[in-house]
């Protein structure tokens, strides 16, 4: 993770609290991007999805796809402020890759 903030020169990342705290913390513009790698369950990721979402963000998968409702265990989540930050996160990832 600390290769791609620096990579975006994000300034505002945090890795504390319960994954709502964090959601909540992109929500409102105190952080631009969290990113967890750990399994999730659903119940943990919903609300704040639905908030991230209503509100111009973005929240994916570990593998930048759309959560799948449907299952209780989320392998990881990438939660960004916009659709640019998503974008620049996703051209890193490959740029990390390779």
């Amino acid at each position: 993770i600390k290769k791609i903030i620096n990579e975006l020169q994000i300034p505002h990342y945090m890795e504390c609290g319960s994954i709502g705290y964090k959601i909540y913390k992109v929500l409102v513009n105190e952080a631009e991007l969290f990113i967890k790698f750990n399994k999730l369950k659903i119940w943990d990721v919903l609300p704040g999805k639905i908030l991230i979402e209503r509100n111009g963000g973005v929240i994916k998968d570990i593998n930048f796809k759309e959560i799948d409702l449907s299952r209780v265990d989320i392998n990881g989540i990438i939660v960004c402020k916009n659709r640019n930050v998503f974008n620049k996160i996703r051209q890193c990832s490959e740029i990390i890759k390779k």
